[in-house]
């Protein structure tokens, strides 16, 4: 019954951006492990690779939101059980 629904295309692209943002939490887990270990490991070099790495996937899963907002807001209304529809309309 659900399989024959369609989807908007802003919900498809703000789904990206959460799993980007689920990629910035564990990059932030880990730089919360690196940072109370006290292993042998170059923890500077390891930290300044997670910092990237959760900056940039917060900006991009930022970005998607924002993009997938948009593009949703923007959208005509349409009858989302019509098997005519796509099954997702951007």
């Amino acid at each position: 019954m659900y399989s024959t629904r369609s989807v908007p295309g802003g919900c498809l692209v703000g789904f990206f951006g959460l799993i980007s943002w689920a990629y910035c939490g564990v990059s932030c887990v880990l730089i919360w492990k690196a940072w109370h270990t006290h292993s042998g490991i170059d923890t500077a070099k390891l930290l300044k690779l997670l910092y990237w790495h959760a900056a940039v996937s917060f900006a991009a899963g930022l970005g998607l939101l924002w993009l997938g907002r948009w593009m949703f807001r923007q959208m005509e209304p349409y009858d989302s059980t019509d098997p005519k529809q796509p099954s997702v309309k951007f």
